[in-house]
């Protein structure tokens, strides 16, 4: 097995809560949200180095997580509980995602 999945660990962990949560008007807040920002950012930019068909793929996750940064940040996230559930559904989507990037690495 790739050492390489364990990468992958926290990633799965924050998209299955956060899809199963945001639908709720829950989203991560504090540091960890902080955190997983920054770790979620530079995981897609590590992903680039997988060079697998999913490229073009990853390079939209890329701009969207680097966006993503500072609404993280700055709490934006919450104060649009309104569209938790569209949220929810990008973050399960995200899952799907990481399981095909997982997926070359198996």
């Amino acid at each position: 097995m790739d050492y390489r999945l364990a990468l992958f660990l926290p990633m799965f962990y924050k998209h299955a809560w956060t899809a199963y949560n945001a639908r709720r008007g829950r989203y991560p807040g504090g540091l960890y949200a902080k955190g997983i920002a920054l770790y979620e950012a530079a995981f897609y930019l590590w992903a680039l180095t997988l060079s697998t068909p999913l490229a073009p793929l990853v390079w939209t996750m890329v701009l969207i997580h680097l966006a993503g940064v500072p609404l993280y940040f700055t709490g934006a996230l919450s104060r649009y509980a309104a569209y938790g559930r569209a949220y929810s559904l990008f973050e399960a989507a995200e899952l799907a995602v990481l399981a095909a990037l997982a997926a070359f690495l198996v």
